[in-house]
């Protein structure tokens, strides 16, 4: 089967009056390239680069047009139309993206900016958009660590701060308190980690570093140490896998933080691992 909403490479089998007839080697399956999306100087045995979509009379298509998404994607889309079974999101094809009502979190408008995920319709075997999202955010935050800085897109807003995508697949917030400057929404602006959290979604600040990388990991192990009563099991030995699963940062954070705490005289070291020897609270 030809993969519907990614590219595929095919080489051109014959031409015809309406178009180009592509062929999969491997599959043998045939795909129409109408003639109005020809490149010029197009020719039989070329091998040429597409899009595979579903039209409106729900053939198989291929297109030299450049989607603004592929299949299992986020986009920040823009809404072209709503008629009475859903929206029509532009996303660079000359059909649009649809959107059922039962996916938007809310009735989307024309003109508005929407944050979806692009997904193959196992019964239609279509392409749609979904607006109720959530549970496609890649909630494997093993490559991130405090301090770290990604790109974010700005998507949404709440009372206590700024919903946004973390370098296009995660799940992020940005709270007021850590916002240099009120982003607007469908910016993409550059943040720094503030927090991997257990539940899949990270904390982020617009302040360069400004200490983030180090407090936020002082902060973290302090309040673990509080919960569990003063004593932990960790130390600067815990492997990184450990400290990782346990903490959700670098193993070089952490044993610079435990340091930290230790030298504030916060912490002590014993052969079990560490204590709190002084109840105290770190700010951000």
């Amino acid at each position: 089967m030809l993969d519907i909403g990614e590219y595929n490479t095919l080489i051109v089998e014959r031409l015809i009056v309406h178009g180009a007839i592509l062929r999969d080697d491997e599959l043998g399956q045939e795909v129409l390239l109408p003639g109005s999306l020809m490149p010029a100087g197009l020719k039989e045995q070329d091998e040429i680069e597409v899009f595979i979509y579903r039209d409106s009379e729900d053939r198989l298509v291929a297109t030299t047009e450049t989607p603004h998404v592929l299949v299992n994607q986020f986009a920040y889309l823009e809404v072209k139309d709503v008629n009475d079974f859903g929206a029509f999101m532009e996303w660079g094809l000359s059909k649009d993206l649809f959107v059922p009502f039962k996916q938007q979190p809310h009735l989307y408008r024309v003109g508005d900016r929407e944050l979806v995920y692009v997904l193959l319709d196992d019964t239609t075997d279509r392409l749609v958009a979904v607006g109720k999202n959530r549970v496609f955010f890649n909630k494997d935050l093993s490559k991130f660590e405090v301090g770290q800085e990604v790109e974010v897109l700005v998507y949404g807003r709440d009372d206590m701060g700024y919903r946004v995508l973390v370098d296009k697949e995660f799940n992020g917030k940005i709270f007021d308190s850590d916002c240099m400057v009120a982003p607007e929404r469908g910016a993409i602006i550059k943040a720094f980690i503030k927090s991997v959290r257990r539940d899949g979604k990270l904390d982020l600040t617009t302040y360069p570093e400004r200490e983030v990388r180090q407090t936020s990991s002082e902060a973290e192990i302090l309040e673990r140490l509080k919960i569990a009563d003063g004593k932990l099991p960790f130390n600067s030995k815990t492997s990184a896998e450990v400290v990782m699963a346990e903490f959700g940062m670098s193993r070089k954070i952490f044993k610079k933080s435990i340091g930290a705490l230790y030298k504030q005289k916060i912490i002590d070291f014993t052969e079990e691992g560490m204590v709190l020897i002084k109840d105290t609270d770190l700010k951000n």
